[in-house]
């Protein structure tokens, strides 16, 4: 399951966050009034020192979330006795070994967001493919892993396919002009979140299909001894068939994104190389059935350098 995460300045904030059905508070500075208005949801203390962890850990503050960049050797007995995340920055430059040095801290999480609130957002700073990287590392290492940093509706179903632990959101969830939080985006962002992972068959009333088309992209892919390290073009067409949504219905919640699937396509073609055609299009069909609007997938994957034609896969693949 991944959490609904939002960062909240206030206790009235609070009490809006939690109605409207978060799952965790993000805050900095004294938390009592928050955890008293989180109405059992846990709170996360954004700290910068050991004395003002001690302070928010005393107010009641779940989680600790500290900057990864900080000496988080400090922070191993608070770690101890109550959970730890540490901090990266996408926009600032990262320690290769941060995630290790959160593991010997006796941390239990990792926190993947920006430092500047009014800068780009996490998706135009990072690829997919390295924030796929990131949570899997992150996994492998026992660490639960958030990401955040001004991501917008269209970024969650891009992001949930790769099963982060939470989602984290504020600057998205705010009114336009007025600065705080809005009741109508909380509430639309709740329900882009699942409360569990989609698993199943699907027993829609109908579907649709949602496709991509002609896509082509330089891999390297092949058995051939020739093939390696050598880069030649792959086309892609992959349709996914979705849950019919309402009729007339508006309502971004009930449509299946492209870019899940584009997303995945660039996320494994690129990265590294790839003896067989299978299992490249067997990753991007297992990711696009990762949404909860899909039932079945269709992926072609064909190499065009080979001869004068194409030669490649054909797949289908169904939830279960």
């Amino acid at each position: 399951m991944t959490d609904f995460l939002v960062s909240v300045a206030n206790a009235g904030e609070a009490r809006m966050a939690r109605a409207a059905g978060a799952d965790l508070l993000a805050h900095r500075g004294p938390a009592a009034d928050i955890v008293a208005a989180a109405a059992g949801a846990r709170v996360l203390a954004r700290v910068d020192s050991v004395a003002d962890a001690r302070a928010r850990r005393a107010e009641g503050a779940a989680l600790l979330a500290v900057p990864a960049d900080a000496d988080l050797s400090g922070f191993a007995d608070l770690a101890r006795q109550a959970p730890c995340w540490g901090v990266l920055y996408a926009d600032r430059a990262s320690d290769p070994a941060a995630l290790d040095r959160m593991v010997a801290a006796g941390f239990s999480g990792a926190l993947l967001d920006t430092a500047q609130k009014q800068g780009a957002r996490l998706l135009a700073l990072m690829d997919i493919g390295r924030i796929a990287t990131f949570v899997e590392r992150a996994h492998a290492l026992g660490l639960s892993c958030g990401l955040a940093g001004r991501l917008q509706a269209p970024d969650i179903p891009r992001l949930m396919v790769l099963r982060p632990d939470s989602l984290g959101f504020r600057s998205a969830l705010c009114a336009e002009g007025a600065g705080g939080l809005d009741a109508h985006a909380l509430a639309l962002f709740r329900s882009l979140i699942p409360r569990e992972r989609a698993g199943g068959a699907l027993h829609a009333a109908g579907t649709d299909r949602v496709f991509v088309r002609d896509f082509v992209i330089e891999a390297e892919i092949g058995a051939y001894a020739h093939e390696r390290n050598a880069r030649q073009r792959v086309r892609f067409d992959v349709e996914a068939e979705v849950r019919r949504r309402p009729r007339g219905d508006d309502d971004f919640q009930n449509v299946f994104s492209y870019d899940v699937i584009t997303d995945a396509i660039r996320r494994f073609a690129t990265s590294g190389h790839i003896t067989l055609v299978e299992t490249l299009a067997e990753r991007i069909a297992e990711t696009t059935l990762r949404d909860r609007h899909v039932v079945r997938v269709r992926v072609r994957v064909e190499k065009l350098d080979v001869i004068d034609g194409a030669v490649g896969v054909e797949i289908v693949r169904e939830r279960n």
